[in-house]
């Protein structure tokens, strides 16, 4: 597996081809409810996890989805890169949040953590982390009775 290794700003990038990641990226204001929608939308086959709080975000994505049976087939220009998703997202979210709020400059900080999942174990732990931030915050008693937390399959989900 190739490890792509990024680091324009303070913090290293690991990025393992086909790897799940857990995110974080702090904001300077709020992101509108239909955006969140639109968000929940365009990633839902990646998307495992997320929660917006009024500071920050934590998204768990899940990049296996993009890769062929046979990696013989793998082609890289096909495969969307960890980076190319946060660009998005955030440049998106910022203008629509800026506008919404009447403001320009800078919304999200440039810098986001993300670590790759190394284990099955890993990703409960950063899921059951996400989805209960609103309650350890305080915010509500049970994740499920936050509007912005999203978990992809709750089946095997014991909380």
């Amino acid at each position: 597996m190739e490890i792509i290794v990024k680091g324009k700003r303070n913090l290293p990038h690991l990025m393992p081809i086909g790897s799940s990641f857990f995110v974080t990226w702090r904001l300077f204001g709020s992101i509108p409810k239909e955006k969140i929608i639109q968000f929940k939308a365009q990633l839902a086959n990646d998307l495992e996890a997320f929660c917006v709080m009024s500071n920050h975000v934590h998204a768990l994505f899940n990049f296996a989805a993009q890769l062929p049976e046979k990696m013989i087939d793998f082609e890289e220009n096909d495969y969307v890169q960890l980076s190319k998703i946060m660009k998005l997202i955030k440049g998106s979210t910022a203008f629509y949040a800026n506008k919404t709020l009447g403001r320009k400059g800078s919304f999200w900080d440039e810098e986001s953590y993300d670590t790759f999942i190394r284990s099955e174990k890993h990703r409960q732990t950063v899921k059951d982390y996400i989805i209960n931030n609103p309650v350890k915050a305080k915010i509500c008693k049970h994740w499920k009775d936050y509007p912005y937390t999203y978990l992809q399959s709750t089946t095997d989900f014991s909380l």
